[in-house]
């Protein structure tokens, strides 16, 4: 289910099959296919992460916490837009937080960008 290499189709056909317990409990390793967008496994692996309701949560955290500003724009990128609203809604504290302490580094690769469109998000619909 982990991926060997960023060509590695046939491993995230098998995590698509997987139970979220099996997925949660290789998530660190399936967080380091993030540093890339386009890879070819990431779109697969953004998409079963997206599915699950919980236990993802510390990854994410970690993620955003940070200092990788690329894994922070591929997870409020790509991984925010397909989570469901009440999921994305309990980083809300930490996203408006890498707003109010944002680097030149986080304009100019479109963090910011993404964080305010999930901010934007938030606030629409509750």
């Amino acid at each position: 289910m982990i991926p060997l290499s960023k060509h590695d189709l046939d491993s995230v056909e098998k995590l698509s099959a997987a139970s979220d317990s099996e997925v949660i409990a290789i998530l660190p390793d399936l967080f380091k296919w993030f540093e890339d967008c386009n890879w070819p496994v990431f779109p697969a692996i953004c998409k079963r992460i997206s599915k699950l309701q919980t236990g993802h949560q510390t990854e994410i955290k970690n993620v955003l916490l940070g200092q990788d500003v690329i894994l922070k724009c591929n997870v409020v990128g790509h991984l925010f837009p397909l989570m469901d609203l009440a999921q994305v809604l309990q980083y809300r504290s930490l996203l408006q937080s890498l707003v109010d302490n944002a680097s030149l580094e986080d304009f100019t690769e479109g963090l910011i960008d993404y964080v305010e469109i999930q901010l934007s998000r938030i606030a629409k619909n509750t």
